[in-house]
């Protein structure tokens, strides 16, 4: 009969020894670790643009964007609620309230309808992009900040 011999404490300290000692190894390089993906969020954050808040601002940008790169058409400028949300840094739900908000503030903005398709046009009453948004900014002076 073989007798199996039991593990001597000595053997557990040396095994217990060896644990903390990996242990302490990894925690240190996760901390590496965490502190390499910490400087890539700080960049990252960074690099975002500047978000529009206010509405006033989302208003803004939506009419700069619909002066500056709306469809031509017989009525002034228009932008569709894809354009004004990207513009405005919201959802194409919010873009339609903004065309609504625009359209009871503002004389030269409309909200229209074509064949289903939400749009507000800008009616610019035959100036170019920098006197119109020169000659509003008394009104509206969040329209000439970029």
């Amino acid at each position: 009969m073989s007798q199996e011999q039991e593990p001597s404490l000595s053997d557990d300290v040396e095994r217990i020894d060896r644990n903390v000692d990996a242990i302490g190894l990894r925690v240190k390089e996760l901390g590496e670790r965490v502190d390499q993906l910490e400087y890539v969020v700080e960049r990252l954050v960074a690099d975002l643009p500047t978000q529009k808040r206010s509405k006033r601002e989302k208003m803004a940008a939506v009419v700069r964007h619909a002066v500056k790169h709306g469809n031509r058409g017989p009525g002034g400028v228009s932008v569709t609620k894809a354009g004004a949300a990207g513009a405005a840094d919201c959802s194409k739900r919010h873009a339609l309230n903004l065309f609504d908000d625009l359209g009871e503030q503002f004389p030269w903005a409309e909200k229209e309808t074509h064949d289903g398709q939400a749009r507000l046009t800008v009616d610019m009453g035959g100036e170019d992009a920098e006197t119109f948004i020169g000659r509003i900014t008394d009104a509206f002076p969040e329209v000439a900040e970029e």
